[in-house]
């Protein structure tokens, strides 16, 4: 994108995408957040934008317009191997879901509708949170102590981690728990996340108790 002076990439993911994400991310023990799907767009890095106009319609529509206009296409040939879960979802688990349920692939895009609503007023309320709780110095994350819901604390590690470059891939629903009870007074045992993310419990001059968390390789 860069090479070409483009902004923008556009890809032609469909809703048939989203159903088959969705499903994948629930097999896999997702929260909430992973019901919200694929999103429309998102950015890559800050100076790029990727773009997915094309994820409210259906494959087979899409394929239907492009007989219509004699538009070839390219199938990637492992789209027939079922050993990939996502192929296995597509080929053999839809098609049995759609024998006993035939709308069910309408039923999980409405719920995706309703999830992406659900996340965007908790996302509002987890950056409320940060602005009002959080401080970032010298690549330390220090958060007040004190009552907060879980789903929030989830979004805003979320956002705290990926600001701070931290990997999140490995953090597993026991990571979120604990960071919640540290945060909530329910415990104040030091804790080592993914990515040697140091969690400790300190005091600041003000009397104050926060949580800390810094990358074992920044600590002083």
């Amino acid at each position: 994108m860069a090479a070409r002076g483009a902004r923008c990439l556009v890809t032609a993911h469909t809703a048939d995408d989203q159903i088959e994400t969705v499903l994948h991310h629930l097999f896999r023990g997702t929260g909430p957040a992973g019901m919200c799907g694929i999103p429309i767009r998102r950015l890559i890095d800050e100076d790029f934008l990727l773009v997915r106009p094309l994820i409210g319609f259906r494959g087979e529509l899409l394929r239907d317009a492009l007989r219509e206009i004699d538009q070839p296409w390219r199938e990637d040939h492992t789209n027939a191997e079922i050993d990939y879960s996502r192929n296995w979802i597509r080929r053999e688990l839809l098609p049995l879901v759609r024998t006993r349920y035939r709308s069910a692939d309408e039923s999980i895009l409405r719920l995706v509708d309703s999830q992406r609503g659900w996340h965007q007023l908790i996302a509002a309320q987890a950056q409320q949170w940060i602005e009002s709780n959080v401080t970032i110095a010298d690549q330390c994350v220090r958060v007040l102590r004190g009552p907060v819901e879980s789903a929030i604390v989830g979004l805003a590690v979320a956002t705290l981690w990926d600001r701070m470059g931290w990997p999140r891939r490995d953090l597993s629903a026991n990571h979120y728990r604990a960071i919640h009870s540290l945060i909530t007074l329910q415990t104040s045992l030091a804790i080592t996340l993914p990515g040697d993310v140091q969690c400790s419990v300190d005091c600041d001059a003000g009397g104050e108790t926060r949580v800390s968390f810094r990358r074992g390789t920044q600590r002083r």
